[in-house]
């Protein structure tokens, strides 16, 4: 991964793109915090440590301080956007299935199901939390310079779970041309068909109920 970093990320380039916010989490090996390395920071060894899954790589120290993928404390992080951007929406790309059915067997089926339910707690904590926040601010309970300073969310969501749920673990060590080929016209067709449907929300009102999809 490094060398494709290399040869395909310039640094100079995104730091100096100034029309665009990043925020790219990694979890702190020591302390269980997560760090995140806005645009301005933004190196081949922060997305390194972003990705960094620790039955698989060796964690990446950066400044002395061990990382691990950022998944563990946000998966994505939604607080960034919320103190550093004017937007209101949140648009969500959700890459595993929220649900499965039936028992997880095999050991590879359970550590990803594992995986899966473990870096989606901390994005459903933060919906949670933004779900009650958006509560207190409808019913008027947020006033004075505080209640000045929220601003509601709204919440929309991309995704294909007919799709990627049949897929199973192993499909994520897979990187044959032709199934990471699949893999993009199936986000495509995805996000075609959110923006034939959705768009129109965008800027008015949430387009998923956050409290049934995430309480």
């Amino acid at each position: 991964m490094r060398d494709l970093l290399t040869r395909h990320f310039d640094q100079d380039a995104v730091r100096a793109c100034h029309q665009i916010k990043a925020f790219i989490a990694a979890t702190n090996v020591a302390t269980g915090k997560v760090r995140i390395f806005t645009r301005e920071e933004l190196s081949i060894d922060a997305l390194l440590a972003s990705a960094c899954l620790p039955g698989i790589h060796e964690a990446v120290v950066i400044d002395g301080t061990p990382y691990w993928d950022g998944g563990f404390r946000g998966n994505p992080p939604i607080w960034p956007f919320i103190y550093n951007s004017e937007s209101a929406d949140v648009v969500i790309v959700e890459v595993d299935p929220p649900a499965r059915e039936g028992i997880p067997r095999s050991n590879a089926e359970i550590a990803d199901r594992l995986n899966e339910i473990t870096f989606g707690g901390a994005l459903m904590a933060e919906m949670r939390a933004v779900a009650f926040v958006q509560e207190l601010i409808e019913q008027g309970a947020l006033t004075g310079e505080f209640g000045d300073r929220l601003k509601k969310l709204l919440i929309h969501w991309i995704g294909d779970p007919a799709t990627l749920a049949p897929l199973g673990a192993v499909s994520k060590f897979n990187i044959e041309p032709e199934f990471l080929d699949f893999l993009f016209m199936s986000g495509r067709a995805s996000a075609t068909g959110w923006l034939a449907s959705t768009f129109d929300k965008i800027g008015v009102e949430n387009s998923i109920d956050i409290r049934a999809r995430f309480m």
